[in-house]
């Protein structure tokens, strides 16, 4: 029987590839898991850590992940607010931070992932008008924002 954990420190563990092996449902009592400085990080490209009871804020080195096509970190308990560097995410088609408790604005630098078709921001705490740089998303399929307190008009 394996101990109750709720911190695993993966730093610099020389991963290369994915996850998909790893059974996280094994570790029921997960609350911090380290994957700083590992080769992943150019090849990473789906994160789905949706529905998982997370807390803490969205950690500005996720914009390190230039290779990454689809974030989904819905229906956590994430808190803070959407750091910069999602903008550096130009490979990003789908990007779904729903049901959170993230606070603040939408940023200017989301214009920047002008590979978006999904993008999921809803049900948060979001206060701020719509940023122009939205219309640089020309491929953007679908777009959820309600249940925010944001104001303006959505860019062409």
């Amino acid at each position: 029987m394996l101990e109750a954990k709720s911190e695993i420190n993966l730093f610099n563990a020389s991963l290369k590839s994915n996850l998909e092996n790893l059974n996280f449902s094994s570790f029921p009592d997960l609350t911090i898991l380290y994957l700083s400085s590992n080769a992943s990080h150019g090849t990473l490209t789906t994160m789905y850590i949706h529905r998982n009871n997370i807390s803490g804020s969205i950690p500005q080195e996720m914009g390190n992940l230039k290779n990454l096509i689809n974030l989904v970190l819905s229906n956590n308990f994430l808190t803070g607010s959407i750091p910069c560097t999602i903008g550096n995410l130009t490979k990003l088609t789908t990007l779904y931070i729903h049901t959170n408790n993230i606070s603040g604005s939408i940023l200017q630098e989301i214009g920047n992932s002008n590979n978006l078709i999904d993008l999921g921001m809803s049900y948060k705490l979001l206060s701020s008008s719509i940023p122009s740089t939205l219309g640089n998303l020309t491929k953007l399929v679908t777009l959820y924002m309600n249940e925010n307190k944001i104001s303006g008009f959505i860019p062409q």
